[in-house]
């Protein structure tokens, strides 16, 4: 299918910008085109919808049908694609909401952290003073 798709293209923009019989093409034709597009023009422009995809085709055809059965797993494999789709984009918000709390978790614990160093300091502090005076209250005893 996408490569039925891409010949049409192919062949759309050979016959747009074809400059001789041979089929080369010519990039100047290509860039000097009406056509081409700048960034704003693309900007400016509405995207179409999605169209819907009709599967009332299937409801016509013989249950029996290559046809029908093609249809069928077509119809399925979209269906199995929007729901791992969906559970992809479901996992992809849970982890989100995983990876943003242990961000918060990691940010208490590096202040309390901080706070706990500061402790150790101000501990170390007041154990070298006591040191101190005991020791000269061992050298002047």
């Amino acid at each position: 299918m996408h490569q039925h798709r891409n010949q049409t293209l192919s062949r759309h923009y050979k016959n747009s910008y074809m400059s001789d019989s041979t089929g080369d093409f010519d990039v100047s034709d290509v860039l000097n085109s009406p056509s081409s597009h700048t960034t704003a023009d693309c900007e400016s422009q509405r995207v179409p919808a999605k169209r819907q995809r009709e599967d009332s085709s299937e409801a016509v055809l013989d249950p029996g049908s290559e046809d029908y059965r093609r249809l069928r797993k077509r119809r399925q494999n979209r269906e199995s694609a929007a729901r791992t789709r969906a559970r992809r984009v479901d996992l992809n918000k849970r982890l989100q909401g995983q990876v943003c709390e242990l961000e918060r978790t990691n940010c208490h614990l590096q202040s309390e952290v901080q706070r706990l160093n500061l402790t150790v300091a101000t501990l170390q502090q007041d154990l070298d003073y006591y040191r101190s005076l005991a020791l000269e209250l061992e050298n002047t005893s």
